[in-house]
């Protein structure tokens, strides 16, 4: 009795192995390509639009902190190097008069282009918002705005309470965390790259 509770335990902590192992697999797979941080920074070079206020290395700390240099990253919200969403994707065709599909995100340039689009979008409204901001302010706001959404962004600088306490409980911690690759890879990017 006791030899055939330990085999189906063996047996069924085996088909539990397998089974995750074959996901981990699946995941990897599904990832793509994944591009070095030198191949990123320098996809985000090459495809920098002539005008724009977005500098390369945020597009390039974007890319590295959606997809870790994964060409076909994938969340259940976003898609490729940049992770770019579908709603971002219509917003940018519609605003650029571009014609970028979902599955050309697997495209690392094409990701990018899309991404110095989506950021150009984002800068554009948040300077239309208030036109007295600095660059600086107007970046960090576009950039809580690709990883939170502008809606989220909005509701969080106009309804919560001045208190410190308050500000920094508001925003939940991913978008925190994203600030702070962001702020990695950039430093990374221009140390190494530039």
């Amino acid at each position: 009795m006791i030899k055939k509770i330990f085999f189906s335990c063996v047996a069924l902590l085996t088909a539990v192995l397998i089974v995750f192992l074959g996901q981990k697999a699946l995941t990897k797979i599904s990832r793509g390509e994944k591009l070095d941080p030198m191949q990123v920074y320098y996809i985000c070079q090459k495809n920098k639009p002539e005008t724009g206020n977005i500098p390369e290395e945020l597009i390039f700390s974007i890319a590295m902190t959606e997809s870790s240099g994964y060409i076909k990253a994938r969340t259940e919200y976003a898609y490729g190097l940049t992770g770019l969403s579908r709603i971002a994707l219509r917003e940018i065709n519609a605003e650029f008069k571009m014609n970028v599909q979902y599955r050309d995100l697997e495209n690392p340039e094409t990701a990018v282009i899309a991404s110095y689009a989506y950021m150009q979008s984002l800068y554009n409204r948040w300077k239309n918002i208030n036109q007295s901001m600095d660059d600086y302010t107007v970046l960090q706001l576009s950039v809580i705005s690709y990883v939170w959404g502008i809606g989220n962004t909005l509701k969080w600088l106009n309804n919560t309470n001045t208190s410190n306490r308050y500000i920094d409980e508001a925003i939940p911690q991913d978008a925190k965390d994203y600030l702070y690759n962001i702020s990695f890879w950039s430093f990374y990017g221009k140390k190494n790259f530039d």
